[in-house]
This record gives structure tokens, sequence and C-alpha cells, in this order.
């Protein structure tokens, strides 16, 4: 548990860096039981992002390697926000919760111009144990299927699409740069 604007951490001490679930939480104000969310204004909510992705690049190895995962803000369903677990939550995707990948894109740019964020799929990511006991469990073996089909070159472009709804980006600079998903 901590900050993670703040993180204890020494400088370049980690190869990897990996966030799940934590982009969406930052620059927002959250309540519980009801769930209510609030943003901050727009200006607040951006120097509050970037100064995630700067603690990130921070405790990061100039040649370590960024993920980033987090619901898709272009896709209008969100599997993993909502007062009531498993329950998928609808929603604008206007909405400035969930960041698009053009968002971590301009985040990332703002903090070291040369890093390069490319989407990768999430297929492995999820083993859906829980959701094996929801309504909507028949379509499972679909989106695995879907997330699967994502890692081939010819569908790269649905991992930055609202046809993907859990982004994966991995962040790397010009000394990391990979070529495969």
């Amino acid at each position: 548990m901590g900050d993670a604007l703040r993180l204890a951490a020494k400088d370049g001490l980690f190869d990897i860096v990996f966030t799940s679930g934590v982009i969406e939480h930052i620059g927002v104000n959250e309540v519980w039981l009801p769930w209510v969310l609030t943003p901050m204004s727009p200006a607040d909510q951006h120097a509050e992002r970037i100064r995630f992705f700067e603690e990130c690049f921070r405790i990061l190895k100039p040649k370590g390697v960024l993920y980033v995962d987090h619901p898709n803000g272009a896709c209008p369903i969100d599997f993993w926000h909502h007062d009531t677990p498993g329950k998928p939550r609808f929603h604008s995707t206007k909405e400035r919760f969930n960041p698009r990948l053009r968002e971590i894109r301009s985040l990332v740019a703002a903090v070291d111009p040369a890093a390069r964020v490319e989407p990768i799929s999430p297929a492995g990511r999820f083993s859906f144990g829980r959701s094996r006991r929801r309504w909507y469990r028949g379509f499972l073996g679909v989106m695995e299927g879907w997330f699967r089909v994502m890692k081939t070159p010819a569908f790269a472009w649905a991992r930055k699409s609202a046809l993907n709804p859990y982004l994966i980006e991995r962040v790397t600079r010009p000394s990391t740069t990979r070529h495969n998903a």
C-alpha cells in the first residue's frame, strides 16, 4: 500500500514496473457503496496522471519496461467498476475515468517524448474465475478467443479499439523497443 504519486522506491530500481488497474483511479475522487465517481478538473486530473508516470519512470531502470493495464475508456462497458461485484457498468465513452490509448500516449510523451507506447493483447491476463459465476459466463469463451485473436498481426488494430474492453500498454524507451505482441 502506498501513494502512487510518491512511490517508496529508489530511482532506477526496477527492470519492470507493472501497474494494474491504477491509472483510472488517479485524478478522480471516489466514494464506495454506492460507488460515486467525480473526476477532478481536466487540468488537475492530467497533472496527477503525469505525476504518476513520472514516478513510474523514476523507479524504472533506463532500459526497463513499464506495463500499464486498465479498462479501456473507448469501450462503453466496464466490467471492473460497479457497486455490485461482477456487474458490468455501462458508461459514456466521454467519461474521464478509464483512459483511452491516446491519453496514455499523451501522458507518457509529456514525461518522456522518446518513449513508445504499444498496446498488447489481454490474452492470458485474466483467469475469468469470478466471471464464471455471472450471467455472462456464456460469453467467456468468445472473449478469451477474441483476446487470442488480438495477438495476431492481422488484428493488431483491435487492441486499441473500442472492441477491446481492457487495455494493456507496453511502454519502452528507444533502446528497449520491441516489435512483438
